[in-house]
């Protein structure tokens, strides 16, 4: 793991979540950490709003989830979703819910130039994410934000990607909780968590309320977690 993760384990609130590929006889184990100052700020933003949550988490996790319901004419196709905002924007390659891979871009310029860049960065995200995972199929580009902007974007990006690049759509459910605009992508992936019970992968929040001793101590965790024992002493893809 310190191969993949720039920063100490104990600097971090984490979770891991873990794939099995049973007729390859190998597991991918996906990680998502947030630095613990970041973590102590966001939920200062929270408490100073009045607002207790319920389930926290990255972005990427989110935005797979929003994505999760979206069809693919193959069963191990992935989906690249981008969440585009004014001066930034968000990309996860995810499939069936769980974001396999996550990164943060800055856009700044007129609307061409925050294309041209999006395009190039989409780029290379979807190259090396196709090297990394070796035979991964990305069906399709999912764009997610102000609609009348990304619609005349559709067009380019799918000629210079040589991909499939449309307007995603929000998840039934979120609509009927109103969540209807674009803009609103990664709330409804968070909302649709929360609302499904149960244990949500890669949520920061239970994780957050651990013992320190039992996020920090290698033994610890292995006694507690028989999945990522069975995932070490197997070949592991560990994703950022």
């Amino acid at each position: 793991a310190r191969k993949y993760i720039p920063f100490k384990i104990d600097q971090l609130i984490w979770n891991y979540h873990v794939i099995e590929h049973r007729a390859a006889k190998q597991m991918t184990v996906i990680f998502m950490g947030l630095r613990t100052e970041l973590y102590a700020r966001v939920q200062g933003w929270l408490s100073a709003a009045g607002v207790a949550p319920l389930l926290l988490e990255g972005v990427s996790a989110s935005l797979a989830r929003a994505v999760g319901a979206e069809r693919a004419s193959r069963k191990d196709a992935f989906v690249a979703a981008v969440d585009v905002e004014s001066d930034s924007a968000h990309i996860t390659i995810a499939r069936s819910g769980v974001p396999y891979l996550s990164r943060e871009l800055s856009l700044t310029g007129s609307e061409e130039q925050r294309r041209d860049i999006l395009v190039s960065e989409l780029r290379l995200s979807l190259e090396f994410f196709a090297r990394e995972q070796a035979g991964a199929v990305i069906e399709r580009v999912l764009l997610f934000g102000e609609q009348h902007t990304l619609s005349s974007w559709c067009a380019g990006l799918s000629e210079q990607l040589s991909c499939r690049v449309e307007v995603g759509t929000m998840p039934v459910k979120a609509a009927q909780m109103g969540m209807a605009p674009l803009e609103y992508a990664a709330a409804a992936g968070v909302a649709l968590g929360g609302l499904r019970g149960g244990r949500v992968p890669l949520e920061l929040l239970a994780r957050a309320a651990a013992p320190r001793a039992a996020m920090s101590s290698p033994s610890a965790l292995l006694a507690q977690s028989p999945q990522l024992i069975k995932a070490l002493a197997r070949p592991v893809a560990i994703q950022a």
